[in-house]
């Protein structure tokens, strides 16, 4: 036949490895990113945190962090008793947010602090 062709495929082996160091480069790059990230939220909710004693302040830190090969995720609180009474109010207390604020207002350096890791090892495979 006339129209037959053949494709010729090479470099397949090179190309998985290629991928593979890339995936595992990447993971080690959201890892790094939402640490960034945890960083940038701590610090401004801490900044944000009324302060009587310290003791509030002082134990706004990562509570919990799950970490897999397709995602990270950080949860930063505090374990104090009356943080959330802060937080949210109570019927006898005005609310004074510093965790919610902290990330809300930050989104954009949030996400930067996540991606900019991830971006560098995409560039490094171009």
């Amino acid at each position: 036949m006339a129209n037959d062709f053949k494709v010729v495929l090479t470099g397949v082996k090179e190309l998985q490895a290629k991928l593979k160091a890339m995936d595992l480069e990447c993971q080690a790059a959201l890892k790094e990113g939402v640490s960034n990230a945890e960083k940038i939220v701590e610090q401004d909710a801490k900044r944000r945190v009324r302060v009587r004693t310290g003791k509030l302040r002082d134990s706004i830190e990562e509570k919990n962090r799950v970490e897999t090969s397709t995602k990270v995720e950080a949860q930063i609180g505090t374990d104090v008793s009356y943080g959330s009474a802060n937080e949210f109010g109570t019927r006898y207390m005005t609310a004074q947010p510093f965790m919610r604020p902290a990330v809300d207002e930050n989104k954009p350096v949030i996400k930067a602090a996540i991606l900019t890791p991830i971006e560098a090892v995409i560039r490094r495979y171009k």
